[in-house]
């Protein structure tokens, strides 16, 4: 039987597919492959997972789902609302991108499992107090602390970071994996970048021109318009960029750069679904065997069920 989004998917699936099949094929490729024999789908007795699935892969196929629903949502939006609502689509956006980080994480998890290797060290107590010692005489700590008495942003050491789990996990996928994920990661970066300082700021200062346009600060220059005289004391509009220009920007840089990662995704979970162990998580004693062998495998370079959430045209942020 040949599975699709189109006619086997959830409501929001479905919903979204007519917005993303184009630049982000491979969703449907991962969820074919791995997502569908998770489910009762195959036993034709609806979209919930069937039971005996181990957590592991329940996660796999929540995390996989999120992501493409963030990325629908905030698409939709763009395209109904323009750049009225950019707060909700940088949230979005940059929820996707958690979530993808996310996913990464719990497929290292999965082959450390598979492997019985570690997910990662445990570090000592001297080597907490030398990160401690080197953080207070570094200039980190002075700019953290200036920014908490400025802010009240917390100052924090930290210990371990998902980067230290996923970064070795594409490095060990190929070096092209890891640039790739670098590439993703600068979007990332700069989408969480506007979406913390919406969410956590006071109103970002913008620019009003011909036409209801919007401007705002650019990425690298928001540390300098915190406030609104900054914003009005500028010596030239230079710091300043179209928000539907950045908001297409950044959907488009994300979305592309996603579906290129899902072809590395799509290469690890065909070769560790086949082994005996991934078997066993499925709650089937038996090697996987693919639901539609008609389907293309490889998935496609382009220029899951769960709970519904709330109505994505509902504003979330202020």
């Amino acid at each position: 039987m040949t599975y699709s989004l189109e006619k086997h998917g959830d409501k929001y699936e479905i919903r979204y597919w007519e917005l993303l099949k184009k630049d982000f094929p491979n969703y449907e490729v991962f969820w074919r492959q791995f997502v569908v024999p998770l489910t009762k789908r195959i036993e034709g007795n609806g979209i919930e997972l069937r039971e005996g699935v181990d957590p592991l892969l329940e996660n796999i196929a929540m995390a996989h789902y999120t992501v493409f629903y963030h990325l629908g949502v905030a698409v939709e939006l763009r395209e109904k609302f323009g750049q009225e609502f950019s707060e909700d689509v940088l949230f979005h956006l940059s929820s996707s991108t958690e979530m993808v980080e996310k996913l990464f994480f719990i497929l290292a998890k999965l082959r450390a499992e598979l492997q019985g290797t570690e997910l990662a060290s445990r570090i000592t107590d001297e080597i907490v107090s030398k990160i401690s010692s080197d953080h207070l005489s570094k200039n980190t700590y002075s700019k953290d602390f200036a920014r908490f008495i400025k802010r009240g942003q917390a100052v924090n050491v930290r210990l371990h970071n998902i980067d230290d789990v996923i970064n070795p996990f594409m490095k060990e996928i190929s070096v092209q994996a890891t640039k790739d994920f670098k590439n993703w990661h600068d979007t990332a970066i700069k989408i969480r970048h506007y979406r913390n300082t919406l969410a956590h700021n006071p109103k970002l200062g913008i620019l009003l021109a011909e036409g209801e346009n919007v401007h705002v600060p650019k990425e690298d220059e928001l540390c300098n318009y915190e406030l609104w005289s900054e914003v009005a004391k500028r010596s030239s509009n230079k710091d300043f960029v179209l928000l539907s220009e950045l908001l297409s920007g950044f959907q488009a840089s994300l979305i592309e750069n996603t579906n290129g990662l899902w072809v590395y995704l799509i290469a690890f979970m065909d070769e560790i679904s086949k082994t005996e162990g991934y078997a066993k998580l499925t709650g089937i004693n038996s090697t996987i065997v693919f639901l539609d062998d008609s389907q293309p495998v490889q998935p496609t370079f382009a220029t899951q069920s769960g709970q519904y959430p709330p109505d994505p045209t509902i504003s979330s942020l202020d």
